[in-house]
């Protein structure tokens, strides 16, 4: 059945993009989860938009080390405080 044999790589994707979905779906929920735990103080609010603002900056023309360091864990724990 020549159908059969184009169907095969298409129901692969099909099931790829179905478990991508449903490991975003499960991160979704974590993360709901935890903000629905987080009490957004003023102070908190404005440590969050300096720090965006901040990005917002350096992220015109970026270089590859300036990217690693904004997205690094490190700088989020560490800036703005």
């Amino acid at each position: 059945m020549p159908g059969n044999a184009s169907a095969k790589p298409i129901n692969a994707e099909i099931k790829s993009v179905k478990k991508q979905r449903d490991g975003l779906t499960i991160e979704k929920r974590g993360l709901e989860l935890r903000l629905s735990q987080v009490q957004v103080t003023p102070d908190l609010h404005a440590r969050i938009k300096r720090q965006a603002t901040e990005i917002r900056a350096k992220l015109r023309n970026p270089m590859y080390e300036q990217k690693r360091q904004l997205f690094s864990s490190d700088y989020r724990s560490h800036s703005t405080e």
